[in-house]
């Protein structure tokens, strides 16, 4: 490099910086070029509406006024919500629905402080409105499937899981959203264990393992574990039959499984001396 600027008076690493600045200079000319070009565009299109405004009969101006007083009025409802002040987000949201009773974000912000507040059966009239006048016409899929799953949320909480669902199902052919669909999963999930805990019944369980028993003692394994498995749903801890069953496996040559409902057994039981008969005949086959 040197050599060369001596032998011909160049210096390539100056014009290099050079060259790299004047490219800077120009990402910068063309970027302050794009901010100006976006600031002038809308300020073209604020005067384009402002223009179209001014044209309008005076009861469409006073309709645009109220909406933009009705969004301000949200606003301060939203900041008021953020602060957990629920008796002013509930003031601010109900004057913009006032203002503008067909905007249904107003009645979803208002759904969700009464949500807060554990008002549910308000939740649900709130959000009803919304759904209500969608069948009227007014339609926004999004919004209306939001307000169809705050509705299953409140359903939800008052253990009306079934309607619940049946919300959220509707809420998704409205708005398939993520959100809608893991709520939906939560609840069918919840039901699940609800289900399971209202079948117990310790009474028919014994019923079912007499009648496991009988069979077993037929040699009608496969039959006995019907009714064993049975009994296990209408009592998950009685380790009887857990016992009962791993010896029906046992009898199918089955360890795995026998061992399984051993270890159940005992898990139930420490102490439980059949537990540990199973367990070890299990480990001998």
């Amino acid at each position: 490099m040197e050599v060369f600027k001596e032998l011909t008076g160049l210096d390539l690493g100056a014009m290099g910086e050079e060259r790299a600045r004047q490219e800077e200079e120009t990402k910068e000319q063309i970027a302050k070029r794009e901010a100006e070009d976006k600031a002038a565009a809308e300020a073209a299109e604020a005067a384009r509406k402002a223009a179209a405004e001014a044209e309008l009969p005076d009861e469409e101006k006073q309709a645009l006024q109220r909406q933009r007083d009705a969004e301000a009025k949200k606003l301060e409802g939203n900041a008021f919500y953020k602060k957990k002040d629920f008796p002013n987000a509930i003031k601010f949201y109900s004057e913009a629905i006032e203002l503008n009773p067909k905007e249904f974000t107003f009645y979803t912000n208002l759904a969700a402080v009464y949500f807060e507040m554990g008002e549910y059966d308000k939740v649900i009239a709130e959000t009803d409105k919304v759904i209500q006048m969608s069948k009227e016409g007014n339609y926004d899929f999004q919004k209306l499937g939001k307000a169809m799953a705050r509705k299953a949320n409140a359903l939800f909480k008052k253990g009306m899981m079934d309607e619940s669902i049946a919300q959220y199902r509707e809420a998704l052919i409205e708005f398939n959203d993520y959100s809608i669909k893991q709520a939906l999963k939560n609840v069918q999930a919840e039901k699940l264990k609800k289900d399971a805990l209202d079948y117990i019944n310790p009474e028919i369980a014994e019923q079912h393992k007499d009648a496991g028993n009988a069979l077993f003692k037929e040699g009608k394994f496969p039959d006995a574990i019907k009714e064993f498995d049975e009994g296990i749903r209408r009592d998950p801890n009685n380790k009887f039959i857990y016992s009962n069953r791993s010896f029906a496996y046992i009898k199918l040559m089955e360890p795995v499984r026998g061992m399984q409902d051993a270890e159940k057994a005992l898990e139930l039981d420490p102490e439980f001396v059949k537990g540990w008969a199973r367990k070890a005949t299990c480990h001998q086959l």
